[in-house]
């Protein structure tokens, strides 16, 4: 089964908008251009779409109510803008980078687990290992998870993992 992602979502609504905030706190208070967005894609031909939500983490938002809000309503909003379409939502979390990655990861994932998250899109990464606790526990609760990184043209990330 072939999986057609959206994508560059924080680019595309920064066109739209001019704005310079991140694109993820438009789930709070600009719904209907991330609305309007997902609808794109997937009139597109998307099959699957994933939640505004990349940078959505305790790392980037620090106040756990912020980010908790953050992926609650990009949950909501890309369920909403799927279901006419039938098209799969992946719970999207990008690379987290603070001293307890791991940890925050975790977080983040519980976050959508707890929203019904069956679908899980960890990307543009640059090390792995902080990030098994996290697909652990997806696996537990019966989500998939795919994984992508972001590797320069020699293999490596720039954490120096050598992935090619």
């Amino acid at each position: 089964m072939a999986i057609f992602f959206d994508g560059a979502f924080g680019t595309y609504y920064r066109a739209l908008t001019g704005s310079d905030a991140p694109c993820e706190t438009a789930n709070l208070n600009d719904a209907s251009t991330v609305l309007r967005i997902h609808r794109e894609y997937l009139q597109a031909g998307a099959t699957a779409i994933k939640t505004n939500t990349f940078q959505a983490n305790p790392a980037q938002f620090g106040e756990a109510a912020q980010w908790r809000a953050v992926i609650r309503r990009g949950w909501a909003l890309a369920a909403q803008a799927a279901r006419p379409f039938g098209a799969a939502v992946f719970a999207d979390i990008g690379n987290i980078l603070s001293p307890d990655a791991a940890g925050d990861y975790c977080r983040a994932a519980r976050e959508f687990l707890d929203l019904g998250a069956e679908n899980f899109l960890f990307e543009t990464l640059d090390d792995f290992d902080p990030l098994r606790e996290a697909l652990a526990l997806a696996k537990s609760r019966g989500a998939r998870a795919i994984v992508s990184f972001a590797v320069g043209q020699d293999g490596y990330t720039r954490a120096g993992a050598h992935y090619a």
